[in-house]
């Protein structure tokens, strides 16, 4: 009674037309981004941002990824 496999699906890596999006997508969202204002609408503004950003990746390569996703791949971006 083996049990079936059960193998976790990766995900594509990041394309060059998705890293180019994605930096395209910073550029003109850095503003809100990279804003210091802690209150509700500063947040507001920069998850609004993000999840602009990602509707851009996956408009270029169709692959569905979450804002955590993309965030992390710009962060991992930006250090490299």
């Amino acid at each position: 009674m083996s049990e079936p496999d059960c193998k976790k699906v990766r995900m594509p890596n990041f394309s060059e037309a998705e890293i180019t999006a994605l930096v395209d997508g910073y550029e003109d969202h850095k503003r809100a981004i990279e804003a210091k204002s802690s209150g509700p609408h500063g947040s507001l503004a920069k998850q609004r941002a993000w999840a602009i950003i990602t509707a851009s990746l996956f408009a270029v390569s169709g692959v569905r990824r979450s804002v955590n996703e993309v965030k992390k791949k710009w962060t991992d971006y930006k250090s490299a």
